[in-house]
């Protein structure tokens, strides 16, 4: 028995209307997602015709010096440790702390007694063993030389009890006093010339990689207001200090005017290493990224849009960068986004011109002096 015709027809018209809803649904949904995409795509057309508000550096060549400013130690030329050679009783110590001695001049003494006793004695053998070498020839070389060697001894030994000053200078310290014993070797004191001084210093791998002896050193203390002189790079010692994996440098002083120069003091030394003329400077806020010999900037071009450009760098310090690449009067973005791309448009809210007092307030390394650790081209 077949279906009737009236169910048939009821199940071809469920079916139509299925199909029906089911396009309808689709066709809504798909109009949603094309609304979505529509705005979506109108936002980001808005956002992209949307200047990014920024300020620029105009730039202008400049003259610029490169330079190493450190602090340094003053030293003395000559500090010298008093002391004797053997042990004893101190006998004598006639200098006082702070006295000024000439070169020369007796110091300290030890009690010379038993040292007197023993040369006068090795003196009498050794005139004994000479006159039987030399008159009777009743003993060898060997046994002569032998007493030669123990009166030579003996006077050495008598030299160690006195300590004369090998040089001018002030005793700076004095650890004994008369009446002590003291031990071979032991310091008793310290001599301190500085009529003339020079200048110590710690500086890394990177701040001498082109310093030589030789180079010019501005100097000055800021304890003694009125020195200013200028001093030269001494040596350089070879080696890396363990600690602080930096390198010692002695710089000679000219002159110590009225000895107002004490060692201990600090003083403020300017190396320079670096000069140019007319250079084209940026300050170190233009950087997007900044590599050992390259850096990033973005230009702004007549069209308002920020074009970045990777550039030669000549040099750098904590405040601005030389550049080649650029032109006098191009404008420099300051302080760029990390996320900024090449091409985005922007609205120049100010300008920094360094030759002109009308511009905007500039960047503190904009107008800054310029001395820096120099790295030529």
């Amino acid at each position: 028995m077949g279906t009737p015709p009236n169910v048939k027809k009821r199940r071809k018209i469920l079916v139509v209307a299925a199909i029906a809803v089911f396009a309808a649904l689709w066709g809504v949904r798909r109009w949603q997602q094309f609304r979505m995409y529509k705005r979506e795509m109108d936002e980001a057309k808005v956002e992209s015709d949307r200047a990014l508000p920024v300020k620029a550096y105009k730039v202008r060549p400049r003259d610029v010096a490169g330079a190493l400013r450190r602090i340094g130690t003053i030293r003395a030329r000559a500090e010298t440790n008093i002391q004797f050679g053997m042990p004893g009783r101190l006998k004598r110590f006639d200098v006082e702390k702070g006295q000024f001695v000439k070169k020369g001049a007796l110091i300290a003494a030890l009690d010379q007694e038993e040292s007197k006793n023993a040369m006068a004695a090795a003196e009498a053998e050794f005139q004994k063993e000479s006159t039987k070498f030399f008159k009777d020839r009743t003993i060898d070389k060997l046994e002569f030389e032998r007493a030669k060697a123990r009166y030579n001894q003996a006077r050495l030994d008598a030299a160690k009890t006195t300590a004369y000053a090998p040089h001018d200078g002030y005793l700076v310290e004095k650890w004994a006093n008369a009446g002590e014993q003291v031990e071979g070797g032991t310091v008793i004191g310290k001599l301190m010339d500085k009529s003339h001084v020079s200048i110590e210093m710690d500086l890394s791998e990177d701040d001498i990689a082109r310093l030589s002896v030789g180079q010019k050193v501005a100097l000055t203390v800021d304890a003694v207001p009125d020195f200013k002189e200028e001093g030269e790079v001494a040596s350089i010692t070879p080696y890396l200090k363990g600690d602080s994996r930096s390198f010692t440098v002695k710089v000679d002083v000219p002159e110590n005017p009225g000895e107002k120069l004490n060692p201990g003091m600090f003083a403020r030394c300017v190396i320079r290493r670096y000069e140019k003329a007319g250079a084209i400077v940026v300050p170190l806020e233009a950087a997007a990224e900044m590599k050992e010999d390259k850096v990033k900037v973005f230009v702004i071009g007549a069209d308002n849009v920020a074009h970045a450009r990777t550039l030669d760098k000549a040099f750098s310090d904590e405040k601005i960068i030389e550049v080649s690449g650029l032109k006098e009067g191009d404008l420099v973005m300051l302080n760029p986004s990390g996320d900024l791309q090449d091409g985005a448009k922007v609205s120049v809210t100010g300008v920094y011109d360094p030759t002109s007092s009308e511009s905007s307030p500039a960047p503190e390394a904009a107008v800054s002096t310029s001395t820096a650790t120099a790295k030529p081209k």
